[in-house]
């Protein structure tokens, strides 16, 4: 059993992923008859399942299984040097599917479609990540709280208006950052 203020180091979501990637090692560990105990026998067997063939394991499944052992076991982490070597020999061999970031002309016209069948915060939010660079996670995180709208009643030549990242979710860089529109 987990203890629950571990778990609350990550997201549901992350949990989720955990606890997916744990159950398809552990359903390959019983269809073998492998049932590891230390972290010697999980950094050998996660490597064997990562060999099986049968699985066509992908580099991010493999990341997700190794993830989720340390999530579960924290006690495990830094005693899986056959797994964390393996990993980073792929890191070598892999070759990022990286995609084609939006332009801003195809934000307008995604936007004002959206916004036409009265999706009207998706839409702004669309251009708000087009334009600022965030990434799809922070733009659908926010809420009417992270924005701080400028004070009119200030004598304030250039209104910004400022919006607060990572709130309550976090962000890539593991704090809250902010961006501010003029």
């Amino acid at each position: 059993r987990q203890d629950p203020h571990i778990a609350l180091r990550v997201s549901s979501t992350t949990s989720q992923r955990y606890k997916d990637a744990a159950l398809t090692f552990i359903t390959y560990c019983h269809s073998v008859q492998a049932y590891p105990e230390t972290a010697a026998d999980y950094d050998m067997w996660v490597l064997e399942f990562k060999n099986d063939p049968e699985e066509n394991l992908k580099k991010s499944a493999f990341s997700y299984v190794i993830a989720s052992i340390k999530h579960f076991f924290p006690h495990f982490k830094g005693h899986l040097p056959l797994c964390r070597a393996a990993l980073a020999g792929w890191e070598i061999a892999h070759m990022p599917k990286h995609t084609v970031p939006m332009n801003d002309a195809a934000a307008c016209l995604v936007g004002a479609h959206w916004a036409s069948q009265g999706k009207h915060r998706l839409a702004a939010g669309l251009r708000l990540q087009v334009t600022r660079g965030l990434r799809p996670s922070e733009m659908l995180n926010l809420e009417p709280a992270d924005f701080t709208f400028p004070n009119s009643l200030l004598n304030n030549t250039t209104p910004a208006l400022v919006v607060r990242l990572g709130t309550r979710v976090g962000t890539k860089a593991k704090h809250e950052q902010h961006i501010i529109l003029q």
